[in-house]
C-alpha cells in the first residue's frame, strides 16, 4: 500500500503552468508590508521620530519575521512539501522584486499636476514588460530539481548538517562571519551608507495650495464636497485634476468667472440662474443664456438681458507634497539590526550548505591529526626565531656600516649633507 504512496518531498516532474507557492509567497509579504504601514509614523517639530514610528519599525519586523517563519515551516503545509517552501521563498522575493522595479518605471510617466486616463494607461503598459519578465524568470527557476537542489543545499531550513561533525572549524568560522558581517555593518551605519527604503507610489500623494485665485469660489453646486479652496489646504491628486479641469484658463474650462451686471436670468429649461460679478458659473450656462440673449428671436431675452461678460478662470497654484511612499524598510537602526541578524543568519546557514560543511568537517578531521607542539616547546621556539632575527638584523646593519665606511673612503661613492643622499656613480666622479 505504500506503494502506492508518493511522498510530498519528492522531486517530481517539469512544472506545468505557473507555480502557485511563489504566488503565496508574493502575497503574504506584500500583505505584510501592507500591515507594516498601516501603522502611523512622523516626526515631532525638532524632527525627532515620533513614539508611532517606532512602533512601524516593530510593525515592520514582526510582520516580516511572521512571513519568514510561515515560509521555513510551510514544507509541512503545502502539499509539494520542502518544494512548495523552496518556491515560496523564491517567489516571493522575485516577483516583489520585479514588482517594484515595475512601479518604479510607471512612477516615472507620473506628471505633476494631471491625472488624464492616458497617464496611467501608458504606465501601465510600461509596467507589462517588468511583470512578465518577473513571472517568466520565476517559472524557469521554480522547477522542482532546482527547488529541491536549493532546499537540499539548506537556505530555507533550520535542520543542522552533520550537526555532530565539525564543531571547532564551524565555530572559528562562525566568528569569523560574524564579526566580518558586525563590523561591515558598523561601518555601513556610521558612514551612513544605510537609509530608509520607500517605495513611491505612482499617481498618488496630495499637493498643498500655495495661492487659492479662484478656487476660492469654489461651492459644492459646482464640485461636490467642495466648499472654497484656501491657502494651505491639502488636495488629493485626483481632486486637484479635477480642480484643473474646471478651472482650465483655456475654453476647456467648464467654469468661468462672471464680470459686468448683476443678472438673474431664465434659462430654456425654466431654470433660473444668478450671474452675479465676481462669482463662479458654469460655462455651459453662460453660453446658453448668450444665445438666448443675443437671438432677435428670443421676445423675453432678446433687448431685455444684457449679454453677460465673463472671463476665464485661474486655477490654484500648489506645492506637491511627494508621492505615497510603501516602506520597504524600516529605519536606519531598524534596518542595521535586521541585516546584521539576516547576514547572522546567512551565516549559519553557510556552515550547513552540504559542500562547505564538508569542506570544514574534512579541514576539522585533519587539524586533529596535526601533531601540536607542548607550550614549553613552542615558548623556546619562539625566543629562538626572535633571537635569530635580531641576530641577522644587527649583522645586516652592521655590514652595510662597513661597506658604507669603506666606500665612500675610497671616493666610489660619494654622499651629500643633509636630508636628500644620492649616490654618484664612477663616471660622474672628478678625478
Amino acid at each position: 500500500m505504500s506503494g502506492n504512496m508518493t511522498d510530498k518531498n519528492s522531486v517530481g516532474t517539469k512544472s506545468t503552468g505557473l507555480p502557485w507557492e511563489g504566488l503565496v509567497g508574493f502575497v503574504l509579504l506584500a500583505f505584510a508590508l501592507y500591515l507594516a504601514n498601516m501603522c502611523p509614523a512622523g516626526q515631532d517639530s525638532s524632527g525627532r521620530p515620533l513614539a508611532s514610528s517606532l512602533n512601524r519599525d516593530l510593525a515592520w519586523t514582526v510582520c516580516v519575521s511572521g512571513w519568514l517563519a510561515f515560509g521555513i515551516y510551510s514544507a509541512r503545509l503545502l502539499p509539494s512539501g520542502v518544494v512548495g517552501r523552496a518556491r515560496y521563498f523564491t517567489g516571493g522575493i522575485i516577483l516583489g522584486s520585479f514588482v517594484a522595479l515595475a512601479m518604479t518605471a510607471s512612477g516615472s510617466l507620473d506628471v505633476p499636476g494631471t491625472l488624464d486616463f492616458k497617464y496611467p494607461l501608458i504606465a501601465g503598459i510600461v509596467a507589462l514588460p517588468f511583470l512578465a519578465i518577473g513571472m517568466a524568470f520565476y517559472k524557469f527557476i521554480a522547477e522542482p530539481a532546482t527547488m529541491k537542489s536549493l532546499d537540499e543545499q539548506g537556505w530555507f531550513g533550520v535542520k543542522a548538517y552533520k550537526p555532530q561533525q565539525g564543531h571547532r572549524i564551524r565555530r572559528a568560522t562562525l566568528a569569523a562571519l560574524w564579526f566580518l558581517a558586525g563590523s561591515g555593518m558598523y561601518t555601513a551605519y556610521q558612514s551612513g551608507a544605510l537609509a530608509p527604503a520607500n517605495l513611491a507610489m505612482p499617481f498618488t500623494g496630495y499637493y498643498t495650495v500655495v495661492d487659492a485665485h479662484d478656487s476660492e469660489l469654489i461651492t459644492p453646486d459646482l464640485m461636490p464636497g467642495v466648499s472654497g479652496i484656501q491657502k494651505g489646504d491639502p488636495l488629493g491628486r485626483s481632486e486637484y485634476s479635477n480642480l484643473l479641469a474646471l478651472l482650465a484658463t483655456d475654453s476647456t474650462g467648464q467654469l468661468v468667472k462672471v464680470r459686468g451686471d448683476r443678472q438673474e436670468i431664465p434659462l430654456s429649461d425654466g431654470k433660473k440662474v444668478l450671474f452675479e460679478p465676481g462669482k463662479l458659473v458654469r460655462r455651459e450656462s453662460v453660453t446658453q443664456a448668450n444665445r438666448l440673449i443675443t437671438n432677435p428671436d428670443e421676445k423675453s431675452y432678446f433687448g431685455i438681458y444684457r449679454e453677460i461678460q465673463f472671463k476665464e478662470a485661474v486655477a490654484p497654484t500648489v506645492r506637491p507634497e511627494g508621492r505615497g511612499q510603501v516602506m520597504l524598510l524600516p529605519s536606519l537602526g531598524t534596518q542595521a539590526l535586521v541585516f546584521t541578524v539576516l547576514l547572522v543568519w546567512l551565516s549559519v546557514r553557510l556552515t550547513q550548505v552540504p559542500a562547505f560543511a564538508d569542506f570544514l568537517i574534512s579541514t576539522d578531521a585533519e587539524m586533529n591529526k596535526v601533531s601540536w607542539a607542548s607550550r614549553s616547546k613552542l615558548w623556546q621556539d619562539t625566543i629562538v626565531v626572535i633571537v635569530g632575527m635580531l641576530l641577522m638584523a644587527g649583522l645586516m646593519m652592521g655590514l652595510d656600516q662597513m661597506w658604507r665606511g669603506v666606500l665612500t673612503a675610497t671616493s666610489v661613492l660619494q654622499f651629500r649633507s643633509g636630508g636628500d643622499e644620492r649616490n654618484r656613480s664612477v663616471e660622474q666622479r672628478t678625478w
